[in-house]
Protein backbone atom coordinates (compact mmCIF):
# COMPACT_ATOMS: atom_id res chain seq x y z
CA UNK A 1 0.00 0.00 0.00
CA UNK A 2 1.26 3.18 -1.18
CA UNK A 3 1.20 6.21 2.22
CA UNK A 4 -0.72 9.18 1.03
CA UNK A 5 1.94 12.24 1.62
CA UNK A 6 0.87 14.83 3.43
CA UNK A 7 2.30 17.57 1.19
CA UNK A 8 1.98 19.01 -2.31
CA UNK A 9 5.17 18.17 -3.93
CA UNK A 10 4.37 20.57 -7.10
CA UNK A 11 3.49 23.36 -4.47
CA UNK A 12 6.53 22.92 -2.53
CA UNK A 13 8.51 22.93 -6.13
CA UNK A 14 6.22 26.13 -7.30
CA UNK A 15 7.42 27.85 -3.84
CA UNK A 16 11.38 27.21 -4.34
CA UNK A 17 10.91 28.04 -8.15
CA UNK A 18 12.70 24.03 -8.48
CA UNK A 19 16.00 25.22 -6.18
CA UNK A 20 16.58 21.83 -4.57
CA UNK A 21 18.71 23.37 -1.78
CA UNK A 22 16.77 25.91 -0.93
CA UNK A 23 13.89 23.61 -0.69
CA UNK A 24 16.02 20.91 1.78
CA UNK A 25 16.55 23.92 3.48
CA UNK A 26 13.14 24.92 3.91
CA UNK A 27 12.44 21.33 4.71
CA UNK A 28 15.25 21.19 7.50
CA UNK A 29 14.06 24.30 9.17
CA UNK A 30 10.18 23.09 9.56
CA UNK A 31 12.05 20.00 11.27
CA UNK A 32 14.16 21.75 13.27
CA UNK A 33 11.31 24.06 14.46
CA UNK A 34 8.13 22.04 14.75
CA UNK A 35 8.44 20.45 18.00
CA UNK A 36 9.03 24.16 19.47
CA UNK A 37 6.15 25.58 18.06
CA UNK A 38 3.50 22.85 19.06
CA UNK A 39 5.20 23.04 22.78
CA UNK A 40 4.70 27.31 22.10
CA UNK A 41 0.93 27.00 21.21
CA UNK A 42 0.23 24.84 24.14
CA UNK A 43 1.98 26.94 26.30
CA UNK A 44 0.04 30.12 24.96
CA UNK A 45 -3.11 28.51 25.34
CA UNK A 46 -2.55 27.23 29.20
CA UNK A 47 -1.71 30.66 29.91
CA UNK A 48 -4.87 31.77 27.90
CA UNK A 49 -2.21 34.35 25.43
CA UNK A 50 -4.44 34.35 22.83
CA UNK A 51 -2.07 37.31 20.79
CA UNK A 52 0.56 35.33 20.80
CA UNK A 53 -0.70 32.15 20.07
CA UNK A 54 -2.50 33.88 17.02
CA UNK A 55 0.94 34.97 16.29
CA UNK A 56 2.28 31.70 16.31
CA UNK A 57 0.17 29.59 14.53
CA UNK A 58 0.12 32.43 11.98
CA UNK A 59 4.07 32.32 11.15
CA UNK A 60 3.82 28.26 11.40
CA UNK A 61 0.78 28.53 9.19
CA UNK A 62 3.25 30.68 6.23
CA UNK A 63 6.06 27.77 6.58
CA UNK A 64 3.49 25.19 6.40
CA UNK A 65 1.75 26.66 3.04
CA UNK A 66 4.78 27.11 1.08
CA UNK A 67 5.84 23.50 1.94
CA UNK A 68 2.68 22.43 0.24
CA UNK A 69 1.97 20.74 3.62
CA UNK A 70 -1.90 20.70 3.10
CA UNK A 71 -2.05 18.37 5.72
CA UNK A 72 -1.88 20.91 8.84
CA UNK A 73 -2.67 23.98 6.87
CA UNK A 74 -6.65 24.00 7.45
CA UNK A 75 -5.78 23.15 11.33
CA UNK A 76 -3.35 25.90 11.87
CA UNK A 77 -5.88 28.17 9.99
CA UNK A 78 -8.55 26.96 12.63
CA UNK A 79 -6.43 27.36 15.44
CA UNK A 80 -5.35 31.13 14.65
CA UNK A 81 -9.44 31.83 14.22
CA UNK A 82 -10.00 30.29 17.45
CA UNK A 83 -7.07 32.09 19.29
CA UNK A 84 -9.06 35.62 17.60
CA UNK A 85 -11.60 34.65 19.91
CA UNK A 86 -9.91 35.14 22.75
CA UNK A 87 -11.70 32.69 25.14
CA UNK A 88 -10.92 28.93 26.44
CA UNK A 89 -12.00 26.18 23.43
CA UNK A 90 -11.53 22.75 24.04
CA UNK A 91 -10.88 22.29 20.09
CA UNK A 92 -7.65 24.14 20.31
CA UNK A 93 -5.81 21.45 22.36
CA UNK A 94 -6.96 18.63 20.32
CA UNK A 95 -6.23 21.06 16.45
CA UNK A 96 -2.37 20.55 18.37
CA UNK A 97 -2.39 17.16 18.77
CA UNK A 98 -3.46 16.96 15.11
CA UNK A 99 -1.02 19.23 14.12
CA UNK A 100 1.69 17.29 15.69
CA UNK A 101 1.34 14.13 14.74
CA UNK A 102 0.81 15.11 10.81
CA UNK A 103 4.33 17.51 11.86
CA UNK A 104 5.41 14.43 12.56
CA UNK A 105 4.61 12.22 9.97
CA UNK A 106 5.59 15.12 7.50
CA UNK A 107 8.82 15.36 8.83
CA UNK A 108 9.60 11.91 7.78
CA UNK A 109 8.29 12.32 4.71
CA UNK A 110 10.33 15.25 3.97
CA UNK A 111 13.31 13.17 5.25
CA UNK A 112 12.52 10.15 3.10
CA UNK A 113 11.48 12.34 -0.07
CA UNK A 114 14.08 15.06 0.23
CA UNK A 115 17.26 14.73 2.75
CA UNK A 116 17.69 11.11 2.66
CA UNK A 117 21.05 9.90 0.57
CA UNK A 118 20.36 13.18 -1.02
CA UNK A 119 22.69 15.23 1.34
Amino acid sequence: MVEQKLYNASRLEEMTDGDTKFAKEMIEYFINIYEEVIQNLFYYYEKEDWNMLRRTAHKFLSNASMLGAFSIVGNIDEIEDLALQKKKNDNIPELINTVNKDCKILSIQFENDFLKDNN
